[in-house]
């Protein structure tokens, strides 16, 4: 991808309905997203419409959901020190579990799943502060 091409997509893409995007093309790959909340979408169709689908070299559609942090604080992946995490990549939770914890005025916050489906990506780090509305984690 040229720099114009690149450009003239995140032009495109700001002027859309689309909140997120991933295009990968040999060795480039240009990931594009705007905050506007969480939703959960039942099929690829009408997560094309809402903009919440990936689009990668293969053509392949999957639907992902972002768990934002409800508050700034600080993510605690586990329910004590030293003990397992509540969730890692790969694993699979449903609407309810307990992701993970913030911390915020010695408060205890669960983060709680949104929806079924597998543990994709993890961005917040153990013991690591996170800002209101930040992507913690993602749910394919």
């Amino acid at each position: 991808m040229t720099n114009k091409e690149i450009l003239e997509i995140i032009d495109r893409f700001e002027g859309s309905d689309i909140t997120w995007l991933k295009i990968k093309e040999k060795d480039t790959t240009l990931e594009l997203e705007k905050c506007v909340g969480e939703k959960t979408i039942s099929s690829a169709e009408s997560a094309y419409k809402t903009g919440e689908v990936t689009i990668e070299a293969a053509g392949k559609e999957t639907q992902k959901t972002a768990v934002r942090s409800p508050l700034a604080g600080v993510f605690y992946s586990a329910p004590k020190p030293g003990a397992e995490s509540y969730v890692t990549e790969g694993k699979h939770v449903k609407k309810g579990d307990v992701l993970g914890l913030v911390e915020a005025m010695k408060m205890m916050n669960e983060i709680i799943a949104p929806a079924d489906g597998i543990v994709a990506e993890i961005n917040a780090v153990n013991e690591a502060f996170v800002q209101f509305d930040e992507i913690i984690m993602t749910i394919t």
